[in-house]
């Protein structure tokens, strides 16, 4: 029998693909930042607001000190009125927060017609959900822009809340997670993604 003399000069590790070329980003785990479409439009009005989180981050005074609670996987994730986003990170020895992989999906005909808190409950499950393979088993951090979201998925008892904050809130309980809100303008990516849904 003829031996085959095609040879695997690629590797698919979780996350990466390592080959004779060196390790390089798996294409799946940013296909929603590589695959946003091109801006159509040369001016926006509201440049300035949608151009301040960019210009915060060459600020000298931005730097953030992270503590005990942040220590964790990062999951934040961000919905609009058609659009959720998603970006999973992890801390690395170097003490930088890197992103692992990022997410976008356009919201359906009935996502749309939820509340805004509702379409930002389900981002945060959704995303969690996408990235379960990650986190099962691991205590998370859960970052939000909506304040109402702590007390939502977090503190308020399972019998005062709406039911479907509740179904999502139980889909949640597979999670050992935290949840902190950071203000929109530090969530800037995942805010990015849901405005461009692939």
């Amino acid at each position: 029998m003829a031996r085959s003399t095609h040879q695997i000069n690629k590797v698919m590790f979780p996350g990466h693909i390592v080959s004779d070329k060196g390790i390089e980003a798996d294409l799946g785990k940013i296909k929603a930042i590589t695959e946003m479409p091109t801006p159509k439009d040369a001016f926006s009005p509201r440049i300035a607001e949608l151009t301040q989180p960019l210009r915060d981050l060459l600020k000298t005074d931005t730097d953030w000190m992270w503590g005990s609670v942040q220590q964790r996987t990062i999951v934040a994730a961000d919905a609009l009125s058609f659009g959720l986003g998603g970006i999973l990170s992890q801390k690395q020895l170097s003490g930088q927060w890197r992103p692992v992989a990022f997410i976008s999906h356009s919201m359906t005909d009935t996502e749309r017609r939820h509340a805004q808190v509702e379409k930002k409950v389900l981002a945060l499950t959704w995303a969690c959900e996408h990235f379960q393979s990650y986190l099962i088993g691991k205590e998370i951090l859960i970052q939000t822009d909506h304040t109402l979201l702590i007390s939502l998925l977090g503190s308020r008892a399972l019998d005062d809340l709406p039911p479907r904050i509740l179904r999502f809130r139980l889909r949640l309980l597979h999670f050992t997670y935290k949840i902190k809100h950071v203000p929109g303008k530090k969530l800037i990516t995942a805010d990015a993604l849901s405005r461009a849904p692939i």
